[in-house]
């Protein structure tokens, strides 16, 4: 039976088989990162665990985010639902945070992914900013 809520684990899967997209290590500043990058070189995607209070929530508790590519239009509208938090380690003004604690659907973090797929894609090359 498929659950609603969406794991670390799910988005990598869902990565390497719609996209044949294997987690890359590239920001040794965050060593337990992992990096989905598009076949042109952008970024489209960051998986990693914070602390909580770091995204403005109020605990200490560490939690999954994926960090992904968003319109600019689309950022303020995304940013006023529970499961999005502004850009961590990322430009906010183009990519939002994704709680993967149970905040966001399996629904919500898939399809954020495959957008972020598609900006990443018509971006320039590199605009990993």
């Amino acid at each position: 039976m498929e659950t609603n809520e969406i794991t670390y684990a799910d988005v990598l899967q869902h990565a390497e088989t719609k996209y044949n997209t294997k987690p890359e290590h590239v920001l040794p500043e965050y060593p337990n990162s992992d990096v989905l990058i598009h076949p042109n070189g952008n970024i489209y995607g960051i998986l990693m665990n914070v602390p909580g209070s770091e995204l403005g929530l109020k605990c200490e508790i560490d939690t999954d985010i994926l960090v992904v590519r968003c319109s600019p239009f689309n950022i303020p509208r995304v940013l006023g639902k529970k499961a999005y938090k502004p850009a961590y380690i990322m430009n906010r003004h183009k990519w939002v945070s994704v709680l993967l604690n149970g905040s966001a659907t399996r629904l919500q973090a898939l399809i954020a992914v495959d957008a972020s797929y598609r900006i990443a894609e018509k971006a320039e090359v590199p605009d990993n900013n």
